[in-house]
């Protein structure tokens, strides 16, 4: 036996204390092969019992029992798998899913049941033919006639091959001549199912069924065999599986929802790509004042030199002739970056320099990388490098203005250029070598005529300059003996990055224990190399303050990704009220509550995937305006300031292509994915039957 209807009866509870008795005390059986018909007044319990036996509705008292298993102890997943499985409906009012095809309502039961999407569109197809439209397939069911959309239900109803096909007024929203001809094909494409049809046209039921059920008041009032029915026990050849609704079709069902919706749409996806234009332009300042300010400070003549030396836990310690440590030279010298390794002249705080015989105090006195390696320069020189073998010497700005004024010009008005081809007297006051006396008593002097040949136009920090080729300064304080006697003087050198813009990460490797170093600036060893580098702390803090109004930027901007997730909320939830009924449809066919919360979640990526894209193309339509309005604005000349990256993650080496626009339109999908998380649950606490009743 099929089904059985053991002693079931339903109750509603209309009132807290009152209840209403819809069935009461069913028996009945049903066989495959009959064509049973539940005749009765409207109320009468018709469609409440046809619930029951789709599993819509369970009974207050009794049992169902389906192939002699009762189906007390089912769980929703037992009723979902027995939906989409032994049932098929035909709905008075069609209820088709407005936004699809004829055929892909028909397809979409099929992959319920886990069919491969050939067998799927080729049975779809067989079914539509064997209906009557084959030249319908294409057609929404807004294009079809009333007959035409029950045919695509018949289809639908048959394409599970169920064992069960329920009718619930088939012919009710149909004219007499269409009503008999729906009548016929149920009849003839489903005579090997059981059909159970709830009608209340006493004249259908008697021509067309093999058993009427006459019900009144939720009671049986007459169970007869009209015609003989040829029962079976056929079973369906179809494979099917306890199958799923895959992400790609509700993926396909909400894009063809959004396309009906299109204004709140496109309302929704420039809310949020606001949000992510902002953010993304924000990395983009971000990254481009980055990049400017490390162009900047690189810009400093002496740039690629770092200045190592060794300290002590004990000041008392720190004696002249401390030895030097050939091991931690060593290890310096191995880092790929490194160009080379010297001592420091030592000349920096005794220099002093005498222009048109007059003396300038208070500037610094560098020494070059070498003429071979100031590319970093380059874009900021004005003349040309000094050469190693010349006795010649590199200013920058502050320093040009102050030698040209020594001879006559006015700094303010003339070009500081004019500074290239003039003589400076290089001053060197050797101190004592007596150690108490050393601050009081100078001994010997050293002089040297230079010639300005460039200036370096430096990021103004307020100081003067003067840079000389090493090599050319050493000859010549070796060849004047200012060397004698200090060979085992402090361990200080310089070291020659090959590329300036590795100037932190070689600084950081010589301060890290494991090379010798101290461990940054901590004085907590007793001794080791420390690094130095004016220019990687100027660097370093602008970076860091960059990066303080990075984070600040976007925390404000996230406002704006806030706000579009409440009216993606809003915009899904709306959805779900809308499309109740394609909710009930999709449940009556077997879709589990996670299907149906696929296809809001799926709904709510696409809005999410369309703000994250709009909101990446509308960031590089900006990024050139933006350019253009902050180099006004700041009077600096800067092409990228706003320089969105391409590749990589921001401020690390860490390179994958795209990778800031693809983790940013990730995060639009997760933030619309988050927002319609509420709805969609709210979609799958919707019940079928009063989904379908929603008209």
């Amino acid at each position: 036996m099929l089904l059985k209807l053991d002693k079931l009866s339903k109750e509603y509870t209309i009132e807290k204390k009152k209840s209403f008795s819809a069935l009461s005390n069913v028996n009945l059986n049903f066989e495959k092969g009959e064509f049973v018909s539940i005749l009765g007044p409207s109320g009468c319990g018709k469609s409440t019992l046809l619930n029951i036996i789709a599993g819509l509705d369970q009974p207050t008292t009794g049992d169902l029992i389906i192939e002699g298993k009762s189906t007390k102890k089912y769980k929703k997943r037992n009723w979902d798998l027995y939906r989409k499985n032994n049932i098929g409906f035909v709905f008075q009012s069609f209820n088709l899913i407005e936004h699809l095809s004829a055929l892909e309502n028909v397809e979409i039961v099929m992959n319920l049941i886990g069919l491969p999407k050939k067998q799927r569109i080729e049975r779809a197809k067989d079914l539509l033919k064997q209906v009557g439209l084959e030249t319908h397939m294409d057609h929404k069911p807004g294009e079809l006639s009333g007959g035409q959309k029950q045919r695509v239900a018949i289809a639908r109803a048959l394409a599970n091959d169920p064992d069960i096909i329920l009718a619930d007024e088939p012919t009710g929203a149909l004219d007499k001549k269409t009503g008999i001809q729906i009548m016929q094909l149920i009849k003839e494409v489903a005579q090997d199912k059981l059909i159970i049809m709830v009608t209340h046209n006493r004249e259908l039921a008697y021509e067309y069924s093999t058993r009427v059920v006459a019900i009144l008041d939720g009671k049986i009032l007459k169970d007869e065999n009209i015609n003989e029915s040829e029962k079976n026990s056929l079973k369906s050849e179809l494979k099917k599986k306890d199958g799923k609704m895959s992400f790609g079709d509700a993926m396909k069902l909400s894009l063809r929802n959004i396309k009906q919706k299109m204004g709140r749409i496109v309302v929704t996806t420039i809310a949020g790509s606001i949000g992510i234009a902002g953010i993304l332009l924000v990395i983009g300042l971000s990254n481009g004042a980055t990049d400017y300010i490390d162009v900047q400070t690189n810009s400093f003549a002496s740039a690629n030199i770092i200045q190592t030396s060794m300290r002590f836990k004990d000041v008392a310690l720190q004696k002249t002739d401390y030895p030097k440590d050939i091991k931690v030279y060593d290890s310096i010298k191995k880092n790929p970056e490194v160009l080379k390794v010297r001592e420091n002249l030592g000349v920096k705080d005794i220099a002093s320099y005498e222009v048109n015989n007059e003396t300038l105090k208070d500037i610094t006195f560098n020494s070059l990388a070498g003429e071979k390696y100031l590319l970093n320069i380059e874009h900021a020189l004005k003349g040309r490098a000094p050469k190693d073998d010349k006795n010649e010497l590199l200013v920058n700005k502050d320093m040009a203005k102050k030698i040209i004024e020594k001879y006559g010009l006015n700094p303010d008005k003339d070009d500081y250029t004019k500074a290239i081809g003039k003589k400076i007297k290089v001053v060197i006051q050797e101190k004592s070598t007596d150690p108490i006396t050393a601050a009081l008593v100078l001994g010997k002097k050293y002089t040297q005529d230079f010639e300005v040949v460039g200036v370096v136009d430096e990021i103004a920090l307020s100081s003067s300059s003067v840079y000389y080729s090493y090599d050319a300064v050493d000859a010549w304080l070796k060849k004047d003996g200012y060397f004698a006697g200090k060979e085992n003087r402090v361990v200080n050198a310089e070291v020659v990055i090959k590329d300036v813009h590795n100037n932190e990460k070689v600084l950081n490797y010589i301060n890290a224990k494991e090379n010798g170093g101290i461990g940054g600036e901590k004085m907590t060893e007793a001794k080791g190399f420390y690094a130095t580098s004016q220019i990687v702390m100027v660097k370093s803090l602008m970076t860091t303050l960059i990066n303080l109004a990075q984070a600040v930027m976007i925390v404000f901007i996230s406002v704006a990704l806030v706000v579009s997730a409440i009216l993606i909320g809003i915009v899904i939830f709306s959805s779900v009220l809308e499309r109740k009924k394609e909710i009930g449809i999709l449940k009556a066919v077997g879709a589990r509550n996670k299907d149906i919360a696929r296809i809001f979640r799926a709904e709510s990526a696409l809005i999410g995937l369309f703000a994250g894209v709009t909101g990446v193309v509308a960031a590089f339509i900006i990024q050139p305006i933006a350019n253009q309005i902050i180099n006004n604005v700041l009077n600096i000349n800067a092409d990228n300031i706003v320089n969105i990256p391409l590749t990589g993650i921001p401020f690390t080496d860490i390179q994958i292509p795209f990778v800031t626009v693809i983790s940013l339109i990730f995060i639009s999908i997760l933030v619309a994915v988050l927002a319609g998380h509420f709805p969609s649950r709210r979609a799958t606490k919707i019940q079928v039957v009063d989904a379908l009743r929603d008209e």
